[in-house]
């Protein structure tokens, strides 16, 4: 009961987030507040991760937006009259005062293979540069990712039930008709492979195992590239082509231990300095997570900004190691999206349930 009233509360919330965007609308204030010089000194950093090869937006909606969506947003930005800028010469002209009025930037997160496949073109066809930060691991390896296939292949199979199988690590059948278990055999295969400390490889025989044991064909889940990341040659060939390809640790993680931590950043540049041939010096926190500690980190090691998951605009005053942005994904209305675009969006961004 708690927890529908916890569901309730905060539907209600966003519906009244959206009818106070519709009424901002309404009144022209969003439109003035675009123009307005205040907008003029402040930077918009869109973040976006996957562009659904398939369903990858109905399964993960908060990580995949469909094509249809992503080319309605471009769109929004070219009707709109926003002046996309590439993210480092943006931060540049946002610390000199130079931006140009309604600077957006935009980035996209982990380097999947659709970014290639689906958002490279529509990005290409309205002339629009994107930082994409590049975790490097499952470039190198490239199978789909284990933390993410795995789960995935579970939701694809939400209409059945799920013999006991103890080798992949659950003892009694699950009911996959439900979140809870799906979310329990996931645990169930994850604990396995964290207790063996398998290898991306072994990892990647277990996800085999798992998509046989469902009933999957993995051959063909491998050969359609869902939740894969792109290939070096698909690196390089984007690399400098309207993309800026940037940092996001090599494994996708960021380790307490501060010699660990630099070792993840170290390693990422250089893979990503042998398929480029460029230096990076631009980072994303993965997964939103920074610390304190990491800072100092980031500066020793040559880094000039860093972004994260806090919803804001960039100003001048802003720390260049802790970027705000606005993460946009396929739930966020197009009221919500205009309204950030602008700027009134930050106007109800503190609106959250209490409790």
């Amino acid at each position: 009961m708690k927890r529908t009233w916890e569901r309730t509360r905060i539907s209600v919330l966003a519906n009244i987030k959206d009818a106070a965007l519709r009424g901002l609308n309404g009144t022209g204030l969003t439109d003035a507040v675009a123009r307005s010089r205040w907008r003029a000194e402040r930077l918009l950093v869109l973040c976006y991760h996957g562009v659904s090869l398939r369903d990858e937006h109905l399964w993960n909606p908060g990580l995949h937006v469909t094509l249809e969506l992503f080319e309605a947003r471009m769109r929004m930005l070219a009707d709109g009259g926003y002046n996309v800028l590439p993210f480092e010469e943006a931060t540049v002209r946002l610390r000199s005062g130079s931006l140009p009025k309604k600077a957006v930037s935009i980035t996209f997160d982990d380097g999947y293979a659709d970014f290639a496949l689906r958002a490279y073109p529509v990005l290409q066809r309205f002339g629009f540069h994107a930082t994409l930060y590049l975790t490097t691991y499952y470039v190198l390896f490239n199978r789909p990712i284990f933390n993410l296939i795995v789960p995935y292949m579970l939701w694809l199979c939400r209409d059945r039930h799920c013999a006991a199988n103890p080798r992949l690590g659950f003892e009694h059948e699950a009911d996959l008709t439900s979140g809870q278990g799906r979310a329990e055999v996931w645990e169930a295969v994850s604990s396995l492979a964290s207790s063996r400390a398998l290898s991306g490889a072994a990892k990647d025989d277990l996800a085999a195992e798992v998509s046989a044991h469902l009933g999957l064909d993995y051959e063909a889940i491998r050969a359609s590239r869902i939740l894969s990341l792109l290939r070096p040659d698909e690196v390089s060939q984007i690399s400098g082509s309207g993309v800026s390809i940037e940092l996001h640790t090599h494994r996708h993680r960021t380790p307490l231990d501060a010699d660990l931590f630099k070792r993840e950043v170290l390693e990422n540049r250089r893979h990503i300095e042998e398929m480029t041939g460029r230096h990076p010096a631009h980072f994303c926190y993965p997964g939103g997570i920074n610390r304190p500690a990491m800072l100092p980190v980031l500066d020793q090691s040559g880094i000039r900004t860093a972004t994260t998951h806090f919803a804001g605009l960039g100003s001048s005053s802003t720390n260049p190691l802790l970027m705000p942005r606005f993460l946009d994904a396929q739930g966020v209305p197009e009221t919500t999206y205009l309204s950030w675009l602008a700027g009134t969006g930050t106007l109800l961004s503190r609106l959250k349930p209490a409790g």
